[in-house]
């Protein structure tokens, strides 16, 4: 294989990974699934006054009633981001049009974050993702509601982290306002983008940071929802990472369709660092916001 073909592999593969869901290695450093909600069940009060139950009857499975519909069994995901607070996925991919949801469950303060994804709303772009952003809490018995909630927060603005997904693969966030955010392009990155879009005939165009719509919760002190749809990058996937700032660490899910226009949904889990110095092309969003 000549340099140049490896040169162009490789840009490809990172044009890919910047835009789409193509590549599940991403889950590479992802944590084994907990089983610590098998044999529960939760009924959630959203502030809409929806009512949403949810069993966890054996692994990787769940039942859960909307409203007193009939329950629906579904295969779930269960990530632990803390100690007592749990990463809930589901993805009904053969659902039409196809849905899905994730429930952060704060057993700590009986709260609870849920963010209900649906494709096919815009005609004009059917694999874009949307979604509703709810906040409630678990309702034990005649106990009355706990009066906190789980609310949008400014906690991570004008903060960065570079997150490292595996060996090969890290990325800076940027949290730029409290509805927008951007991923930094590094020199390799750069390089090999470049490359790509010279291959594909786009190599005038310019290397200019991406701003997409984004979303953050605060769940505890040490423990944020960062989310993300990738509108501009032309995938329509949501991204989704519940942040802890103690240990540096998250999980997550990308929600979206693949190159194929198949779709894909899975888990992840990253490590971090804080960013503090000025990083590529952060002048060149001065303004944009």
């Amino acid at each position: 294989m000549t340099d140049e073909r490896k040169t162009n592999e490789a840009a490809n593969t990172v044009e890919s990974m910047m835009y789409t869901t193509q590549f599940e290695g991403l889950s590479q450093y992802k944590v084994p699934y907990t089983r610590e909600l098998e044999g529960k069940c939760f009924e959630i009060v959203f502030d809409d006054q929806s009512v949403f139950t949810i069993v966890f009857p054996v692994k990787d499975t769940a039942l859960f009633s909307y409203n007193g519909t009939d329950f629906c069994k579904e295969t779930c995901h269960v990530m632990k981001a803390e100690d007592e607070a749990y990463l809930v996925f589901v993805d009904q991919k053969n659902h039409v049009p196809r849905k899905g949801f994730l429930l952060v469950i704060d057993r700590e303060n009986d709260l609870v974050t849920g963010t209900f994804m649906q494709q096919g709303k815009r005609a004009d772009f059917p694999g874009l993702v949307s979604r509703e952003i709810k906040f409630g809490a678990i309702k034990e018995g005649d106990k009355p509601l706990p009066a906190e909630r789980h609310a949008f927060t400014t906690d991570l603005i004008g903060k960065k982290i570079e997150w490292t997904y595996n060996p090969n693969f890290s990325i800076i966030h940027v949290y730029l306002t409290p509805t927008t955010y951007y991923w930094a392009v590094n020199d390799w990155m750069k390089e090999m983008m470049q490359a790509a879009r010279a291959a594909d005939g786009r190599g005038d165009e310019p290397m200019v940071p991406i701003i997409e719509e984004s979303a953050y919760v605060k769940i505890r002190d040490n423990l944020y929802v960062f989310t993300f749809i990738e509108e501009h990058q032309g995938s329509g996937t949501q991204g989704f990472f519940v942040i802890n700032t103690d240990r540096l660490n998250d999980c997550g899910v990308f929600f979206g369709n693949n190159p194929q226009g198949e779709p894909e949904g899975y888990m992840i889990t990253a490590f971090g660092h804080w960013i503090t110095e000025r990083i590529p092309y952060e002048d060149m969003i001065d303004g944009q916001e």
